[in-house]
Parts: C-alpha cells; structure tokens; sequence
C-alpha cells in the first residue's frame, strides 16, 4: 500500500468516528495489541491546544494472565481539569496466522477535582494488517461521560516508510460527537520504544488545533 491512500481512507470513515481521548496513548484510536505478556510499558504524552491550555498525561500499563491493566493520571491546563483512570484490555483468540486482531478494552476515569463527573467506556478495538508496511485501526465502542452517553468511533492508519519511521493518520468521533483529525510521524527508538509528533485539529466547531508529543517506553522485567 503507498501512503496516498492513508488520504482516500480516512475521508471515508469520517462517517463513522471515536473513542475516549487517551485510548492508544497520543492516538486517538485504540489498537488490538497489547503489552507483550509478563512486561510493562509507560506511555506519556503532552498536547499543546492551540488556544486551551496543555495536558500532559502519563499511562503506566502491565500484561498479565493475558490481561493488559493501566493507570494512568492526566491534567488540562486549560479547564483546570486532573483526572484518573482504570483500564483493562483483552485480546480475543484468533488463529496465529491471522492478519486480524480483536480486544475487548474497558476503562472507568474520574476528574480528580469533581466527584459528579466521570467516565465509563466499553472499546472493541480491531487491528487489520493490510500488508507487510501497513495496519489499519477501528474501533467502536460505548461511552458515558457525566450527562452525556452513546457510540464512538474511530480508524487510523499506520503506515511504515522505513525500518524506524511511519507515518500515522486517524480520524474519529467522541460521544458528544464531535470529529477529530490527527496526523503525524512515529520514530522507532529501540524495542518497544517510540516517539510520536503529531498535528491535530477538530473538524467542525470552533476548529480547534493541538500538537501532540507522545514518548512510549518499554520497561526492564
């Protein structure tokens, strides 16, 4: 697959859209991988919004029984908001050989200043390999934060360009349905290691703008 036709998907699922705000570290849009069984891994991430302040959020995540559980602690700057969260995920058996991956992903988060407000979300996050350079990502799920409750979606695209650098694309809508666009580069550091530059802007609204700097790191045994 080229990488032009990253721009022919994304227009297309537009009319789907996505989940919570932090599901796949700086992306927007969950995959079907988990942590590789018995480690664990620190997903961090700093999003500048252009005209509303910064959030940094940093997601600590361990696999074991087959199960990935994560906590992760995150504050924005410019609604003066702290939250906390809980997640679990678990893949679904499929044959080995399969270039197709399913997880079943659940994740409670609470604002740490506001007992009233929080979130519960149920992901089905699906990973499918379109060839040897490139993996596309959906995922649908169910979300309930504070009054507002329905169906999020999400699709991204990673495509890879050499052996340390890929190029990332993702479109998707929350529960208020609101739709966002990111694109962007990820850097291969070393094994399980990476770090991600992307632009994102909301589409439709106020037009809302955002660069994201994301640094996901593999932890020793």
């Amino acid at each position: 697959m080229r990488v032009p036709l990253l721009f022919v998907l994304l227009p297309l699922v537009g009319l789907y859209g996505s989940p919570t705000a932090h599901a796949a570290a700086s992306l927007l849009v969950d995959d079907a991988g988990i942590t590789p069984a018995g480690h664990c891994q620190l997903e961090s991430w700093i999003r500048q919004h252009h005209r509303n302040g910064h959030e940094p959020v940093v997601v600590a995540a361990c696999t074991r029984a087959g199960t990935e559980w994560s906590f992760g602690l995150g504050h924005h700057g410019g609604q003066s908001r702290s939250d906390a969260a809980l997640g679990v995920k678990r893949p679904l058996p499929l044959a080995d050989a399969s270039p197709l991956q399913l997880a079943v992903a659940l994740a409670f988060d609470q604002d740490l200043h506001d007992a009233r407000s929080h979130g519960l979300s149920l992901g089905l996050p699906m990973s499918i390999m379109l060839g040897p350079d490139s993996t596309l990502h959906v995922e649908a799920g169910l979300r309930r934060q504070d009054d507002a409750r329905g169906w999020t979606f999400g699709t991204g695209l990673e495509q890879l360009l050499s052996a340390r650098w890929s190029v990332l694309g993702e479109l998707a809508r929350d529960v208020h349905r609101d739709t966002h666009l990111q694109l962007g580069l990820r850097r291969q550091l070393w094994s399980g290691s990476s770090l991600d530059l992307l632009h994102g802007r909301a589409l439709g609204g106020d037009g809302a703008r955002w660069i994201t700097l994301g640094l996901n790191l593999a932890l020793p045994r």
